[in-house]
Parts: C-alpha cells; sequence; structure tokens
C-alpha cells in the first residue's frame, strides 16, 4: 500500500532523528505541561498529498517497537522513554511535485536544559539561527541526514527537509485551516489517522488493482484491537478502515464492485455510507506488517515528480 510505504519510510526517519533527544536521567520539564497557543497541525504546509495523525500517547507500544526495529543498538527502554515525551504527530507526506517532502510536528516535552547538551557540536549537530517576525529560532542539522530539527519554545518539535516554512507560520501564531483533511486528522481519538488529498497517485497502491473512476479523497484509520483473552496485555492487532470519496455518484455501483473483486476473499465490509462515499472496514493488520511497511526500504532521498498519472524517479541533486 503505497501511502503507508511513504508513511514508514518517513515517519520513522523523523522518530529516529528524535533518538537523540533522550539520554540518561533526563527527567520531565515542568515548563511544557501548560497548554500551548499554537496547535502543532497549523504548522503543516496546506498543499501536502498525505496527511497522518499519530496519538503517540496510545500507541506507545507500536511506536517504541517500530524504533527498535529501525535503530540499532536502542533498547526498547529508551524506545518508550522516547514515546513518553511526545504527544500526537502530526505529518504532512508529499506533494504533487515532490513525493519525496516531509513535514512534521508535535508537542514535545523536553527539559530546557537537556537541547543545548543534546544538541550540542560535539555530538554532531549544526546550529544556526533563523529569525522571522523578530523572533528567533534555531535550527539544528547534521551531516549524515538531510532531515532538520527545531524546538520552539523547547515545547514543540519540528522536522523535515526544510523547517523554515513551519517557523515562519509559529512565528504568526496561526489557527488550523479549516480544510477536510484537518478537520478529520484533528479529530480526538485512539486511532491513527490519515487522509489523502491527492489519491490518484496512490489508489492503485492501496486497494491492489487499477481503478479509473474517480475519487478525490481517501481517509481513515488504524485502530488497535486488544486479546480477548489478555486484553490487558499488548495484542499488536490492529484493524484498518477508510473512506473513499467519488467525483460522480453514478460511479457507486462501479465501484463497490470493483472493491468487492479486490477485498471480497478478506472479509472485508464494504458500504456506501452516502451517495458519493464508499467505506470499507475490517481490513485486519498486524504489528509486523505495520513495521514492514514503515521500514522495510530506508529513506533513499530521492526525488519525485508527476508528469500526468506518471511517477517519475530522478537522482537526487
Amino acid at each position: 500500500m503505497e501511502v503507508f510505504n511513504w508513511f514508514k519510510r518517513n515517519f520513522v526517519s523523523a522518530l529516529c532523528l528524535g533518538i537523540l533527544l533522550i539520554f540518561p536521567g533526563c527527567k520531565s520539564s515542568d515548563g511544557n505541561s501548560e497548554p500551548k497557543a499554537v496547535h502543532p497541525l497549523a504548522l503543516l504546509s496546506s498543499d501536502s498529498s498525505i496527511y497522518v495523525n499519530v496519538s503517540v500517547p496510545y500507541h506507545q507500544e507500536l511506536t517504541a517497537s517500530i524504533l527498535c526495529s529501525q535503530v540499532q543498538g536502542l533498547s526498547e527502554k529508551d524506545a518508550l522513554s522516547l514515546a513518553e515525551r511526545l504527544d500526537n504527530l502530526y505529518i504532512g507526506l508529499g506533494t504533487v511535485k515532490d513525493r519525496s517532502r516531509l513535514e512534521v510536528a508535535s508537542l514535545v516535552d523536553i527539559p530546557k536544559v537537556a537541547v543545548k547538551s543534546v544538541f550540542s557540536k560535539k555530538h554532531g549537530w549544526k546550529s544556526e539561527p533563523y529569525v522571522i517576525e523578530e523572533k528567533e529560532f534555531t535550527i539544528y542539522s547534521r551531516q549524515d541526514t538531510e532531515f532538520k530539527l527545531a524546538l520552539p519554545e523547547n515545547a514543540y518539535l519540528c522536522a523535515g527537509q526544510d523547517i523554515k516554512p513551519l517557523l515562519d507560520k509559529f512565528s504568526l501564531n496561526p489557527a488550523i485551516e479549516d480544510t477536510p483533511w484537518n478537520n478529520w486528522i484533528n479529530e480526538q481519538t485512539e486511532e491513527i489517522l490519515f487522509y489523502i488529498t491527492k489519491p490518484g497517485q496512490y489508489l492503485r497502491n492501496l486497494i491492489g488493482i487499477q481503478i479509473n473512476l474517480g475519487t478525490d479523497a481517501i481517509y481513515g484509520s488504524l485502530t488497535y484491537v486488544p486479546d480477548e483473552k489478555k486484553p490487558k496485555a499488548y495484542s499488536g492487532k490492529y484493524e484498518l478502515s477508510f473512506n473513499m470519496h467519488l467525483q460522480d455518484k453514478r460511479a457507486m455501483d462501479s465501484f463497490k464492485s470493483l472493491l468487492a473483486l479486490s477485498f471480497g476473499m478478506m472479509g472485508v465490509k464494504i458500504s456506501a455510507v452516502d451517495d458519493l462515499t464508499v467505506r470499507l472496514t475490517g481490513v485486519e493488520v498486524t504489528e509486523n506488517q505495520i513495521k514492514e511497511l514503515f521500514t522495510r526500504d530506508p529513506v533513499t532521498g530521492k526525488h519525485f515528480r508527476v508528469e500526468g498519472e506518471k511517477i517519475i524517479t530522478e537522482p537526487k541533486k
């Protein structure tokens, strides 16, 4: 599923950058417990192809497991320590012109004393000031990754190849834009939420067959499923559900038939929410499948451009 291929490549990279925020003896700071004026989701650009919201407090075991599988030598204890410091991760993936773009924003609980110590030249970080609207930020970068970090007010984590647009927004104290994807992603839920604004790029890989019928949005969730016999133990089981919004209600019957052909043998339920929306529920996903989707391919740094329906891979400049 292409959406999750992008999700796993970029999400894990952002979290791996955050590993350097954790070191022995680091305690929570009291100053980060107050409500923040800027919502992290408001910092993301409005032209991403995919938006994701990971409610880390409800998925600490999964987050830690992914980190351990990706970062050699990372203990489960340290991975859980990182997860405990993160709030919801809001992620913007790709644009029509550049499918490799990544933006990440989150609230994070990091002691002020830790920032200068961790993000130091000694630990391989380079820092540079960035001033906008009379506010000064510090951007951190490394030679071994194209991603950059910033921690505005030591309470936010921003990451991406170019984080200046996020800091530009932060300086303006923005509100969340009223868009369908923001409204969906900002739902208060324990689920992992995603919204695909450019489904034409991902639809075939998501459902496994070629569909020429028009859709203008795909949005859904990953829900944790506890073990019935051991409800208190982490089961590693999840269920994928998603909606497809059609551009023409006359395509509903054809669309449902094609989906039934693709998912009929999997026990997936297909229903019409309204004249333009098809919903699929009951797609079983295990932790190992999610880990594979998140970590199967490393970040390559390749640049992608879109020409019509073609995705062309170019060498990184």
